[in-house]
Parts: structure tokens; sequence; C-alpha cells
């Protein structure tokens, strides 16, 4: 009987650590130039590996401490979602450990890389699809802080055609934010949609369609909040942007108010923006008062009014 026990004793205590001690770890290999890439054709050996290192994931998992396996697994999945970011929809990424130089060998096979094609939009009732696919398609200037001039560069098209298709589901995902932005410039702000990429891999191109499964309601604004004033009475600001409760509301309507506050000049910073809350819209006006010098700088004539 007491044999018996010890027996079980030493099984238990052996269920309880081989798991975790017989997880080889991974040391030597945690060098990212012990990494070596075999396949590659498009991307220098070198790219990659700096693409690797920027990633939090892979400088975690190249801890001397933590399992070789979980550093295999990291390096393939972020490769091959690069890869299909880069337009490589049949990317095959293998990491494995070589015993006699003790090196991560990656062996790569790129397969054909596809070009961003045509965009096709369906489900369109009141939304306008030729604006859709011309802001995803084109560079788009970036909104400048209301007041200030802005001369960053425009931000690139979300799909750029004649350049690699991006593939990954986080690039798609990205695309269907910048969707749902350009339909709120449009005036709908609940407008449900979902993308997905065609591949044709004998023309070597991708096209993008874009599902509207729901339109919502044209957006009007149901409540205005005006902050930042000073001595100035909201009723002022309302009256000045010519604005009431269920007007319209779209980008238009947003960049003519922001160019009445410009044009006022009361005001040295201002935001116009809606905000939605559930099936709501709310107006929200931020204002600084302009202090005197701006007055000065904007050429008014008119007497300094205290807002």
């Amino acid at each position: 009987m007491y044999r018996t026990i010890l027996i079980t004793q030493a099984l238990l205590a052996c269920l309880k650590t081989s798991p975790a001690d017989a997880l080889e770890k991974v040391g030597q290999y945690g060098n990212p130039e012990a990494f070596v890439f075999h396949g590659t054709k498009v991307f220098h050996p070198e790219q990659l590996r700096r693409s690797l290192l920027w990633h939090p994931d892979f400088q975690q998992a190249l801890s001397p401490s933590a399992a070789l396996d979980e550093l295999l697994l990291t390096t393939e999945k972020l490769l091959l979602t690069g890869y299909l970011r880069a337009g490589f929809p049949q990317a095959q990424i293998t990491a494995h450990k070589s015993l006699l130089q003790k090196e991560v060998v990656v062996d790569i096979k790129e397969g054909p890389r596809l070009l961003a094609g045509t965009v096709t939009i369906k489900g369109t009732r009141q939304i306008n699809a030729a604006m859709l696919k011309h802001d995803i398609t084109t560079p788009q200037l970036k909104d400048p802080v209301a007041g200030e001039s802005s001369s960053a560069k425009p931000n690139p098209p979300a799909w750029h055609q004649g350049k690699p298709a991006p593939l990954d589901q986080f690039t798609i995902d990205k695309l269907n934010r910048r969707l749902e932005k350009c339909c709120r410039d449009q005036g709908f702000f609940f407008t449900r949609l979902q993308s997905r990429v065609a591949v044709d891999i004998p023309s070597r191109t991708a096209q993008l369609v874009v599902t509207i499964t729901n339109e919502g309601p044209p957006g009007t604004i149901q409540e205005i909040q005006v902050q930042g004033l000073k001595k100035n009475s909201r009723e002022q600001v309302v009256q000045l942007l010519n604005v009431e409760i269920h007007d319209p509301i779209n980008r238009s309507s947003v960049i003519r108010m922001q160019q009445q506050l410009r044009n006022s000049a009361r005001f040295s910073r201002f935001l116009v923006t809606p905000k939605t809350n559930q099936d709501q819209i709310q107006l929200l006006i931020l204002v600084l008062r302009a202090p005197v010098h701006f007055l000065l700088l904007m050429g008014t004539k008119r007497s300094v009014n205290r807002w």
C-alpha cells in the first residue's frame, strides 16, 4: 500500500513539472542575427528582420527564457501577415531551428503577387457610390485643426489601384472604418457595411467588393452643445452659424460652420464636430476666444468683442 502511494505521488509530480520543463527555451536562438531567410525574392532578408524586430510580439518572443516553439510560431504568423498585406495571397512561411548552426531558418514560398484592381460597391440607395470610390482610391487631405492651416501631406489612398493589394484582415478592417467615415461625410452616420477582397490569380489582380448592408437614415442634429465660451452666449454662436435642431449634418455643413467661425475672427481655435450617441447625433461646438493681437493680425476693423 505504501509503495503504491509513493508511485502515485511520483507520477503526479512528473505530470506537474514535465509540460513546462519539456518546453525548449529560446536561449541562443533569440539573437535576431541568427535568423536566416530562404526563398525570399521580393524582400531583402534585412527588411524582413527589421519588420519583425519592430513588432512587440516578436520582441517578447525573443526572450531567452521564452518557449522556442512560441518564437517560431510568432515568426511565421507575423511574416505571413506581412506578406498578405503586401499582396501575396498564397505565401507560405515555415520557421524551424537548425541544430548545427544554432540558427532559426525561415523557409518562404512567396507565390504570386496581386495588384489592387477595381472597386465594386453594392447596396447603395441614397449614398453616392461614386464618391465612396473616389474617397478610398485617391489621396485625401487630412482634416486640419480648426482655426489653423494644414500643410501636412495627404493620406495615401486606402485602396491604391495598380499597387500591391492589401489582403490582411487588419488592413481590411481599417479600410471598413475609412468607408464608414466616407459615409458619415455624406451625412449617413449609422451605415453598416462589409468589405471583401476577391482575388484573381490568373490576372494577378484583386478586386475590392463593398456591400452596404444598411444605409441607415440621413443624419440630422438632435442636440447642439457649445463649450468654451466666456462672455458670449450659446444663442449668439448658434445664430452666427445659422444652425438649428433637425438640420441635416454632413461634412459640407461642418466645413461651412468652421469657415463661418474663421471669418468671424473672434476665435483663435475652434472645433465643430458631430458626435453620435446610440441613434442620436449631437453637434459639438468648442471655441476659444481670440486674443486682441490675433484680431489685429486678421485685419478686422470691427471693435473687439469680448466673447
